[in-house]
Parts: structure tokens; sequence; C-alpha cells
């Protein structure tokens, strides 16, 4: 089984309501496979930082790509305008969370 987290950076790092609700069921994320979509001033790459290794403790395993969505340019009063590049990383995300979720699995 494999989630993909989508999470906003919050204070240069996780959100403490997504936290909380993470380590609530804290035991059921052991052997599971993660991958991370991030939003924020900086893509939110420290959020993932810090989701890589909060997973890492609870028995996860977060897959290396990512999707790291700017605040600056791709949200906007026009709505969401995601970059070209966004649709091909979606799906090497997607792709490494569905592989690694067989091998746990098995």
């Amino acid at each position: 089984m494999g989630f993909i987290f989508v999470t906003p950076e919050y204070n240069h790092g996780v959100p403490g309501g997504f936290k909380n609700a993470v380590d609530s069921i804290g035991p059921e994320w052991a052997g599971k496979a993660v991958g991370c979509v991030a939003y924020g001033a900086d893509g939110g790459v420290r959020a993932v930082e810090q989701w890589r290794v909060i997973m890492a403790n609870l028995h996860a395993h977060v897959v290396r790509a990512q999707v790291s969505l700017s605040l600056f340019t791709e949200f906007g009063e026009d709505g969401f305008r995601p970059q070209e590049r966004r649709a091909e990383e979606l799906k090497s995300i997607l792709g490494q969370v569905v592989e690694l979720a067989g091998k746990l699995r098995g």
C-alpha cells in the first residue's frame, strides 16, 4: 500500500495538524510507501525533508522523487498554474510509490 502526502510547508517545517494526524495512527504507517508533493515559498522542500525523517521513525519508506510547487510562481490570482515539467514529476513519484509498495508487499 502506498500514499502520497500533499503537504504545505509551515514555518520551515511540517504543519502541526498534519503531523498530529500522522502521529495518531503511527503504527499503521509501518512498511508503507510514501511520496511527497509539497508547496510553499521554497517549494515545500523543508517540509519534505522533515517528513522523510518522521516517516523513517514510523518505519515507512519515502521515495526519492518529490514534487515541489512554488507559491510565488505556480499559484496566483488566476488559480493554479503548474510548470510544464510537473506532469512528468508527478508521473515519476507515482511510479516510484507503486513500485516500492509492490516490493514491500511481496
